[in-house]
């Protein structure tokens, strides 16, 4: 069953007091014909990621969905980028997708403990970097293009 995905837009202060988001790099499908971006944490919602176990042919509701999915962008935000102390997780929006639904979240980050560090692959092999808002929006081209229009819709907020 396929339970959705998510992206994670977290916003925190670098050490010069800039508002900057950790953004992550991908070059494992790289040779595989697919080009490679720039994108926002992201993945896909686990069953692991719910409250608990779904019964034979138990649909779960709207409420236990959007729950999965904030576990879920929690723990990919962590995976991905280290973060591990996101505060203030919020619901942006949500996109159907032909077979899914994708869960947007923003949230903000205490302070950038546990990042690993900068250029280096994480524990999933991503390379993580920080970037201002107004850097990802100039980064056409380099960011993955559903995700860069993600940065243009919260700017206009």
């Amino acid at each position: 069953m396929e339970l959705g995905a998510v992206i994670s837009i977290i916003q925190c202060l670098d050490a010069r007091g800039r508002l900057v988001i950790p953004i992550v790099y991908s070059d494992k499908k790289e040779g595989q014909g697919r080009p490679m971006y720039w994108k926002f944490p992201s993945g896909h919602v686990e069953e692991s990621d719910l409250p608990r176990a779904l019964g034979n042919n138990e649909t779960p509701d709207a409420a236990l969905l959007v729950g999965a999915a904030k576990r879920a962008a929690l723990r990919e935000t962590e995976e991905e980028t280290g973060l591990c102390n996101v505060v203030e997780l919020t619901l942006v929006c949500t996109i159907d997708k032909r077979n899914h639904r994708q869960y947007v979240f923003s949230g903000k980050a205490t302070d950038l403990s546990g990042l690993y560090p900068l250029g280096t692959p994480g524990k999933t092999g991503e390379r993580v970097t920080l970037a201002t808002p107004a850097e990802i929006a100039g980064m056409r081209g380099e960011f993955l293009p559903q995700h860069l229009e993600l940065i243009h819709s919260l700017q206009a907020r």
